[in-house]
């Protein structure tokens, strides 16, 4: 693929993302306000210097430098978000502990919550689809298909298919009776008074 297309198809990634994110264009003091926004923007700033890099090796250098700021910003954020996995119109609603393993695929306008877990079982790892919203503290894994349009609530565990326009809901917590007694039963009479 020539520069001039790379570039052009980069440009349309990164206006993607910034539109699911409800702004116009990037600006410096995002890197404070809005970090997830710049942690999105140096992901795809890798990808393109890969892709550059993979057209001709003059530009490998370049590639080493962006992945390098990329994978800092990773690490100061504990996020792992490896290159080529999402499509454009990625969204983190914040910054925070997400997991994503290299082997799954994710498709347009996805939006990741904190404590996201994308990951393989085996050799195999889930695909996900197009317009997706996956909760905080959710777990998808294996070999799985996600259809496009779902919801993956809070807290939910997936190990099997989802198809499109679904909603996954995490089992409801179920109250039982107290497993210990309480201060006042241990001290063998009720609340003192006053």
């Amino acid at each position: 693929m020539t520069f001039g297309r790379l570039l052009a198809q980069h440009k349309l990634v990164m206006r993607q993302d910034l539109f699911m994110y409800g702004v116009d264009f990037y600006k410096p003091q995002f890197s404070i306000i809005r970090p997830e926004i710049t942690l999105v923007r140096r992901l795809r700033q890798a990808e393109f210097c890969r892709s550059l890099s993979q057209s001709n090796l003059m530009f490998a250098p370049l590639y080493y430098l962006a992945r390098f700021r990329y994978q800092n910003l990773c690490n100061k954020y504990g996020a792992t978000l490896p290159l080529g996995v999402f499509g454009p119109g990625l969204t983190l609603a914040h910054v925070g502990t997400v997991t994503i393993n290299a082997d799954a695929r994710v498709g347009r306008n996805c939006r990741l919550h904190p404590g996201v877990t994308i990951g393989a079982v085996g050799n195999r790892a889930p695909l996900i689809g197009d317009d997706v919203f996956i909760g905080p503290n959710a777990v998808v894994v294996g070999g799985i298909e996600v259809g496009s349009r779902s919801h993956i609530g809070p807290c939910s565990v997936v190990s099997n298919d989802v198809g499109p326009d679904e909603i996954v809901v995490p089992v409801p917590a179920v109250i039982k009776a107290r497993a210990r007694p309480t201060w006042q039963e241990r001290q063998g009479g009720s609340r003192p008074k006053g």
